[in-house]
């Protein structure tokens, strides 16, 4: 929470798009001065003080894609046009308290069905806190971690996260 405290040490990195769980509405950031305003923004959220930002450094601007399903609150699919190259983006905070059968990585592994043509056929990246952890595995449901990450494997879709720290 509080993105506008921490922003100048993210922004340091001269990132081109940050993706923000916790983050507050927009309308509450203030940056310190001398910290960089972002290009394009956009937020999702019923708190005002705990919501997904999506921040623009770059050229890159972003519109939430028509076929967002409401019910998956917190993971938005965005067009994200005007660099380099057009892509879409899935900004992912996986927590729905609503959904009790289908919390945090059942949220994730929701989205990957409905999704699914989306993701297969379109340059895609999902990012963010997908709030999940083999530690937390529920072995009789499907929803679980290991089986998300299967189910990415077999469509070809690779955790860069998990390359990378699988080789340390």
């Amino acid at each position: 929470m509080a993105f506008r405290n921490k922003a100048e040490k993210i922004l340091a990195y001269q990132p081109d798009i940050l993706i923000i769980q916790e983050c507050e509405n927009p309308d509450k950031l203030k940056f310190k001065e001398g910290c960089p305003i972002p290009n394009d923004i956009l937020w999702f959220g019923d708190n005002q003080n705990k919501g997904v930002g999506i921040f623009s450094y770059s050229e890159y601007r972003f519109r939430l894609l028509d076929c967002h399903n409401p019910e998956l609150k917190t993971i938005l699919p965005i067009a994200v046009t005007g660099g380099k190259i057009d892509f879409n983006l899935f900004a992912i905070w996986a927590n729905n308290p609503l959904d009790k059968k289908f919390q945090y990585i059942g949220q994730v592994w929701k989205a990957l069905q409905h999704y699914t043509d989306l993701i297969e056929n379109e340059r895609t990246i999902l990012i963010g806190d997908f709030n999940s952890n083999t530690i937390w595995d529920k072995p009789k449901r499907e929803s679980n971690h290991s089986n998300f990450v299967s189910q990415l494997n077999d469509k070809e879709i690779y955790s860069t996260y998990h390359e990378h720290f699988k080789s340390k």
